[in-house]
C-alpha cells in the first residue's frame, strides 16, 4: 500500500464517512466486482488523485532515496519506508500545490462560458 493509499484512507476516516466496502465484504467479492467497486471508490474519493499526483512529481527523488538506503544495506521495503517518511515534509508542501492548482482549474471551469452552458443541462 502506496503512502498516498494510506493518507486517503486516514482522510476518509476522518471525513464524513468511509467511503470504501469493509475488508469482509471485499473477501466475498469475484475479482471483477473488486474492479468495479475499486473505481467507485476513486470516483468518491477525489483526495486519491490529488495525493498520487503530488506523490507522482516527487518520485524521482523518492527512488534516488530508496536507492541510497539499499546501498547503505537497508531491506528493499525498509529502504522504500525510510524514503517516504524522509520525503513527507515535501509531500505535504506539494499536496498543497497540487489542491490549490485544481482549485484554480475548478474555478476557471465555472467562469467559462461552454461549462455553464453545459452544467445547465
Amino acid at each position: 500500500m502506496s503512502w498516498s493509499d494510506n493518507y486517503s484512507n486516514y482522510l476518509l476516516q476522518r471525513g464524513n464517512g468511509n467511503f470504501e466496502d469493509s475488508e469482509d465484504s471485499e473477501d466475498s467479492q469475484s475479482s471483477q466486482e473488486t474492479d468495479s467497486s475499486q473505481e467507485v471508490a476513486e470516483h468518491l474519493n477525489p483526495w486519491s488523485r490529488i495525493l498520487d499526483e503530488a506523490q507522482e512529481r516527487h518520485e524521482v527523488q523518492l527512488n534516488a532515496l530508496v536507492d541510497e538506503y539499499e546501498r547503505k544495506g537497508d531491506l528493499e521495503t525498509v529502504a522504500h519506508l525510510k524514503a517516504q517518511n524522509a520525503l513527507l515534509p515535501l509531500y505535504r508542501k506539494k499536496l498543497r500545490k497540487v489542491l490549490l492548482e485544481y482549485l484554480q482549474w475548478m474555478r476557471a471551469m465555472k467562469k467559462d462560458y461552454t461549462f455553464r452552458k453545459v452544467m445547465e443541462t
